[in-house]
C-alpha cells in the first residue's frame, strides 16, 4: 500500500486534475504486485521551499517521498525513479535537476491498516 507525498512549487492551477491518477498508474507498473487501488497519492502545490541548486528560485522544483514495502532493491528503485522523473517532466515541466525522489522501504510492523498491524494482516494472507 504505497503512499506518495509530492511537494512542488507549482500553483495548483498548473497541475492537471488527473495527475495523481497518472502517478498511480505509473507506480503500479513499476512496483511489483501493487494495483492502482492500493495506493495513496498526495500532491501538495504552492510549496515555499529553498533548494541550493536554484537559490533565486527561478525554476519550479519539487520532491517526492514514496513510502512502500519491498521496494528496496536498487533495480526496483531505479525503475521507480526513472518513471517518476519522466512523468514529472512531461506533466509538470519540472526538470530533473530541480526534482528529488526519496524512497522509504517501510517495515510492515510499523504500519496500520483497517485498524490492524499490517504485518499481522500479511501473515494471515500467507497462511490462508
Amino acid at each position: 500500500m504505497p503512499i506518495m507525498q509530492l511537494y512542488i512549487t507549482l500553483p495548483a492551477r498548473r497541475v492537471p486534475q488527473d495527475f495523481p491518477q497518472k502517478i498511480t498508474v505509473v507506480l503500479s507498473q513499476v512496483i511489483a504486485n501493487t494495483p492502482p487501488n492500493a495506493m495513496n497519492i498526495h500532491v501538495m502545490t504552492d510549496q515555499n521551499f529553498y533548494t541550493g541548486n536554484d537559490p533565486e528560485r527561478t525554476k519550479h522544483s519539487g520532491y517526492a517521498m514514496l513510502y512502500a514495502m519491498a521496494t528496496g532493491s536498487p533495480d526496483d528503485n531505479r525503475r521507480i525513479i526513472t518513471a517518476l522523473y519522466a512523468l514529472v517532466k512531461q506533466e509538470l515541466g519540472i526538470d530533473q535537476k530541480h526534482f528529488f525522489v526519496l524512497i522509504n522501504d517501510v517495515d510492515p510492523n510499523m504500519c496500520g491498516y483497517k485498524g490492524k498491524l499490517l504485518a499481522d494482516m500479511l501473515k494471515s494472507i500467507v497462511v490462508d
